[in-house]
């Protein structure tokens, strides 16, 4: 249970600045998650996306997982570190890999949970494992075009990676629309290392 607390409250701290960059280069989200952030965090509920086969021939190891969350619960209280337990469940239907995939996407994204469990099958883990990385790299990206240091690069490199984001998509396939990202960010980091508007 401390370990969970710690992993949480270290969630928090290392991934202020890549939620506004990734923010950003979801059409301002960035701008709403600083405005958005405060003291009041703390009280915010510890959000755990669960993603498990609800339905389907894998239902019944699905069911047991969640009687085992329900009975942590139920044993040790619906709060940690005085932050309250909320169980968002979603339901992959089967072995269902892209299903996955887009419900940790949602789960991250819309529904800005702080921790992903459940994936029962492999397939379903495999899936959902590169969903961060989905989202934090480009946010890497946006923070070093845009300048380390500077709220204002943060959003003026999160709107230059989205924006060469959704060209190269016009032009390569889509297994490639990151090769336009990297392109940006080598030349920017030779051109002037500290970002457009960095200060550091």
């Amino acid at each position: 249970m401390r370990a969970l607390a710690l992993i949480a409250d270290r969630k928090l701290e290392l991934t202020d600045r890549p939620v506004i960059a990734a923010g950003g280069i979801a059409t301002g989200r960035g701008l709403a998650a600083v405005l958005a952030a405060s003291s009041a965090a703390a009280q915010q509920p510890l959000k755990i996306g669960v993603i498990l086969p609800y339905s389907g021939q894998f239902a019944d190891g699905a069911t047991q997982l969640d009687n085992g969350i329900k009975l942590y619960v139920q044993q040790h209280g619906d709060a940690i570190v005085g932050r309250k337990i909320e169980i968002i469940r979603r339901d992959t239907g089967g072995v269902a890999p892209d299903v996955a995939k887009r419900l940790a996407q949602e789960l991250v994204v819309r529904d800005n949970v702080d921790l992903l469990a459940g994936f029962l099958l492999t397939p379903i883990t495999s899936a959902s494992a590169t969903t961060g990385s989905d989202l934090v790299i480009p946010a890497f990206a946006a923070l070093a075009i845009g300048g380390f240091g500077s709220f204002r690069g943060a959003i003026g490199g999160s709107i230059v990676v989205g924006l060469v984001e959704a060209s190269t998509a016009l032009i390569l396939p889509p297994s490639l629309k990151s090769v336009g990202i990297y392109a940006v960010y080598l030349l920017v980091v030779f051109i002037r290392p500290r970002g457009l508007f960095g200060s550091l």
